[in-house]
């Protein structure tokens, strides 16, 4: 593949930039708004299962086709994560680092599609501790991030390919590196007052201890259907960011199912006593100002669904995206937003305590 591979179409001039000794051309602007050498960025990154490779890379042929999630933000020593859809069948990805001008780095990664995940980022419509509903297609890759990238601007391209060897054209995105924390307006306690989502033209709104429910249906052993309503509510939902960047997360809420066994061997709708459910997380938050975008990246997690309790730490560097969605504040309340492939949309509204 030539170089025309990584060219960028963005020929934006960076005049009385300067180039420091760790490679980072320094804006005159944020340390967010440093643009990034793409080797510096290359060789820090790590993809579980990728292979890095020092020859250049294959020709494109146009086709298999995906659609590329414009991920923009990632936050330092964490990384971010690759969503992408494709309704063909793939077998990997290539992935390329490139510089703001579209210079390529030095290696690239071939990345193999067991090293895709199936699980997304977001709120649930469901179960809404901050985890998305899966779209059939969707894929995501995590990049992860050492120490040696500092914050800054950097773009890659990926194209994907299948088993035939076809290798689709690249597509790019160009991506601001944070640091912790950000936003002082954002520091302090903050409560759930609504939540609301929208599907198909219709949308639903629930406050604190109001119930959300859902349709579904259950196919009995004989054959037989049974449709029945699948509820929860959230008495609780409290953020409160420091200004450390650090963050403690609190979800308190009941699931109100049916028994699905005892339904199935009956073939009526057998209800069960309603579960109610602690989440908490905690650690470190990222607020993009040239996006209005917040990442809440978690590095400790405890479940507990009545009186059991699982938890799960994860080390720096390996943390668990909770969300990465668009926010925007206004005095003592602020929005989270995010619109999926699906046509599926949620907001929360947050107010100061």
């Amino acid at each position: 593949m030539s170089l025309t591979f990584c060219e960028t179409t963005d020929d934006t001039d960076t005049p009385d930039d300067t180039t420091d000794d760790g490679g980072v051309i320094i804006s005159p602007d944020s340390t967010e708004n440093a643009i990034l050498e793409a080797d510096v960025v290359a060789d820090g990154i790590s993809i579980n299962g990728a292979t890095r490779i020092t020859d250049a890379p294959p020709t494109p042929t146009g086709s298999p086709s995906f659609t590329l999630q414009n991920t923009t933000s990632a936050v330092r020593g964490e990384g971010f994560n690759i969503v992408l859809d494709s309704q063909t069948d793939i077998v990997g990805a290539y992935l390329i680092i490139t510089g703001k001008d579209g210079t390529p780095a030095g290696s690239y990664f071939d990345i193999p599609q067991s090293s895709f995940n199936s699980d997304f980022t977001g709120i649930d419509r469901e179960d809404i501790h901050m985890r998305s509903a899966q779209i059939e297609g969707e894929s995501s890759i995590d990049v992860d991030f050492n120490s040696s990238i500092p914050a800054g601007e950097f773009c890659y391209q990926l194209c994907v390919y299948d088993a035939a060897g076809n290798i689709s054209n690249p597509q790019e995105v160009c991506v601001t590196i944070q640091e912790w924390g950000g936003n002082s307006d954002l520091v302090g306690t903050w409560g759930f007052t609504s939540f609301t989502e929208g599907e198909d033209g219709e949308t639903d709104t629930i406050t604190p201890g109001q119930s959300l429910c859902y349709d579904d249906e259950l196919f009995c052993a004989n054959g037989d259907m049974l449709t029945f309503e699948s509820c929860f509510k959230i008495n609780t939902l409290r953020f409160v960011f420091n200004s450390d960047g650090t963050y403690t997360l609190l979800e308190e809420a009941i699931d109100e199912d049916i028994d699905y066994e005892a339904s199935l061997e009956s073939c009526s709708i057998v209800d069960e006593d309603d579960s109610a459910y602690t989440f908490i997380s905690q650690g470190q938050w990222a607020y993009n100002e040239s996006n209005g975008r917040l990442a809440v990246v978690s590095f400790y997690e405890e479940f507990n669904e009545d009186g059991d309790i699982e938890t799960d730490t994860y080390p720096a560097g390996e943390g668990d995206l909770l969300f990465d969605a668009a926010i925007s504040i206004s005095g003592d309340t602020f929005t989270i937003t995010e619109d999926d492939t699906d046509g599926y949309t949620f907001s929360i509204d947050f107010k100061k305590q």
